[in-house]
């Protein structure tokens, strides 16, 4: 948005508020939405979500939309669809809904079909999401983004230092705690290490995300806590 901004265009932030919000609109035009409720499945809520977005565009007429997660995705392509407005989606992930049940799932999939008519490109972050879209959208529509700006040349696996020996290895788990993202599997894995070798610890750096179906409890954390190796920062 910064490097669209010092190119001569006006980003325009639409977004639920928030405190991420903050530095949206201390640098950026910014409209705020109240119906964002990103883990929820209340229609009417849905519903109220599509036309804030409906009255937003049609008031800031904005040349082109890209939309990010994937109720935006859905109903702010199908708002730009109706006002004639141009549009992208970018689908950082497919999410909690592709995981758990397959009436859901279905009814996501119909969703991303008809709003992805719309748009005129559907980015997508990773090859095995692209398998998925693919079926759902015309295929020469789809682009594939490698990474979101990871700068691969400081993140190097070849300069790390090599770890002193009388230092226990450290695996790092970095990210929220949710189920999908295979917390247990790397516990249970680590437990399965632990019986034939001590000289290591687990870290988890991250938060519970109290506002999805997916996320660890704090009981549920509590007891992985307890295991010798693991360490919550």
């Amino acid at each position: 948005m910064r490097h669209l901004k010092s190119n001569g265009f006006v980003p325009i932030a639409v977004s639920p508020e928030d405190d991420f919000s903050l530095p949206l609109k201390s640098e950026f035009d910014y409209y705020a939405v109240k119906n964002l409720d990103r883990k929820g499945t209340n229609p009417i809520k849905d519903m109220k979500l599509f036309f804030e977005y409906l009255i937003i565009f049609k008031n800031i007429k904005p040349s082109i939309v890209i939309n990010y997660t994937i109720k935006p995705n859905i109903y702010g392509s199908l708002a730009c669809g109706i006002l004639g407005i141009k549009s992208i989606s970018v689908v950082t992930g497919l999410g909690y809904a592709f995981s758990k049940g397959i009436m859901l799932r279905e009814l996501v999939k119909l969703m991303y079909r008809i709003s992805f008519m719309f748009n005129r490109y559907v980015l997508i972050l990773n090859h095995g999401d692209m398998e998925v879209i693919k079926k759902l959208v015309f295929e020469k529509k789809i682009f594939i983004l490698n990474g979101e700006g990871v700068d691969t040349t400081r993140y190097n696996p070849y300069l790390f230092k090599e770890i002193k020996k009388d230092r226990n290895l450290i695996f790092l788990y970095i990210g929220r705690f949710l189920r999908e993202k295979g917390i247990y599997e790397l516990v249970e894995a680590c437990k399965l290490l632990y019986k034939d070798r001590k000289d290591f610890e687990l870290w988890f750096l991250g938060s519970i995300d109290k506002g999805n179906p997916g996320s660890l409890s704090e009981e549920e954390l509590n007891q992985i806590k307890k295991l010798e190796f693991v360490k919550v920062l």
